[in-house]
């Protein structure tokens, strides 16, 4: 499946959080999975489409995700599935004049509860919020778009607030919007200690709400290849909780996994897989085969699924989920 290229990182600028990283852990030995794998079920599977970056609905009944023509991933838009596959998938939002992707459906708001990545038509990106009921969209006014970079949004519990990356001036940082302070741009990582990007915040409140990212150290270039998976707590240094390749992390709805795309397991590195960790860094387990070429994993409300994109050997993608993770 192509992917798009994150933005090079080749400047470093400074941050407000003066606190030094964490000593990485010792490298453990390589993870490979063994033969008995969770069972996983497609729910689009045509491959005329590009399916990606699917996210639950709030009862857990419906898959909302991103589609593109297969000869064209600039045209993508919203659809929506039934999370049981009893129904073919529909349009939920197509705009002509705004590519929709990266979507997070809040699971506590009634209205404008889906965040997004927007792509207008000057190629500029911005964070978004779209209503279920209504379809109506709104832009958040988050800083200048002609040098702040916004994407991948993650909601807060409660709907008030979200983070997202933003790659301004070649600079990879998680920052936060809070919707009551529009235009307010809060930095919750500090790009001279690290590079981070496609985050998730934790649901849970007693662990004060900690960041789960893709993040390397801020040495050379910037390569996705060389992402790992770090969480930052609110006033402490960041640290990664596992020394393999990762990317694209996401919170359980209890916080105390995370599911996360890695190529550890292919020696080209071109291969995905859909992983589970524990918060503490232990009991890593692949949920997906590496045959599938997954990625862009989320949790089901309850926990018991985890949807993700699937990659087809010869065009287009869908959306399969994978129970009991």
């Amino acid at each position: 499946m192509r992917r798009r290229r994150f933005l090079e990182a080749a400047a470093v600028t400074g941050g407000t959080l003066l606190i030094e990283p964490r000593a990485a852990e010792p490298a453990r030995l390589p993870f490979l999975p063994g033969p008995a794998l969770p069972s996983y079920r497609f729910l689009t599977d045509d491959p005329q489409y590009l399916d990606a970056r699917p996210c639950f609905s709030p009862r857990g009944d419906h898959v909302l995700f991103m589609r593109s023509p297969a000869h064209d991933e600039n045209r993508s838009a919203f659809w929506i599935v039934r999370s049981d596959g009893t129904a073919a998938a529909e349009p939920f939002f197509v705009s002509d004049s705004l590519q929709a992707t990266r979507p997070d459906w809040s699971w506590s708001r009634t209205s404008y509860e889906i965040a997004f990545t927007g792509i207008d038509d000057d190629g500029l990106l911005g964070v978004y919020l779209l209503d279920a009921r209504t379809r109506d969209v709104i832009r958040l006014a988050a800083g200048d778009p002609r040098v702040d970079v916004m994407s991948y949004p993650s909601w807060y519990p409660g709907g008030r607030s979200l983070v997202v990356t933003n790659y301004a001036r070649g600079v990879n940082q998680i920052v936060r919007l809070d919707l009551e302070r529009p235009g307010v741009l809060t930095p919750m990582t500090d790009p001279s200690l690290v590079w981070a990007g496609m985050s998730s915040v934790s649901p849970s409140t007693a662990t004060g709400n900690p960041i789960v990212f893709a993040g390397q150290l801020p040495v050379g270039e910037y390569d996705q290849d060389e992402n790992q998976i770090w969480i930052q707590e609110q006033g402490r240094a960041p640290f990664r909780i596992n020394p393999g390749q990762g990317r694209a992390p996401w919170w359980s709805p209890d916080g105390g996994r995370i599911a996360f795309e890695s190529n550890r397991n292919d020696p080209a590195k071109q291969v995905y897989q859909i992983f589970t960790l524990d918060a503490d860094g232990r009991s890593l387990a692949a949920a997906s085969p590496h045959a599938l070429a997954a990625q862009h994993a989320k949790w089901s409300p309850d926990a018991r699924q985890v949807a993700f994109a699937v990659g087809f050997p010869i065009g287009g993608g869908g959306v399969a989920l994978v129970a009991n993770p």
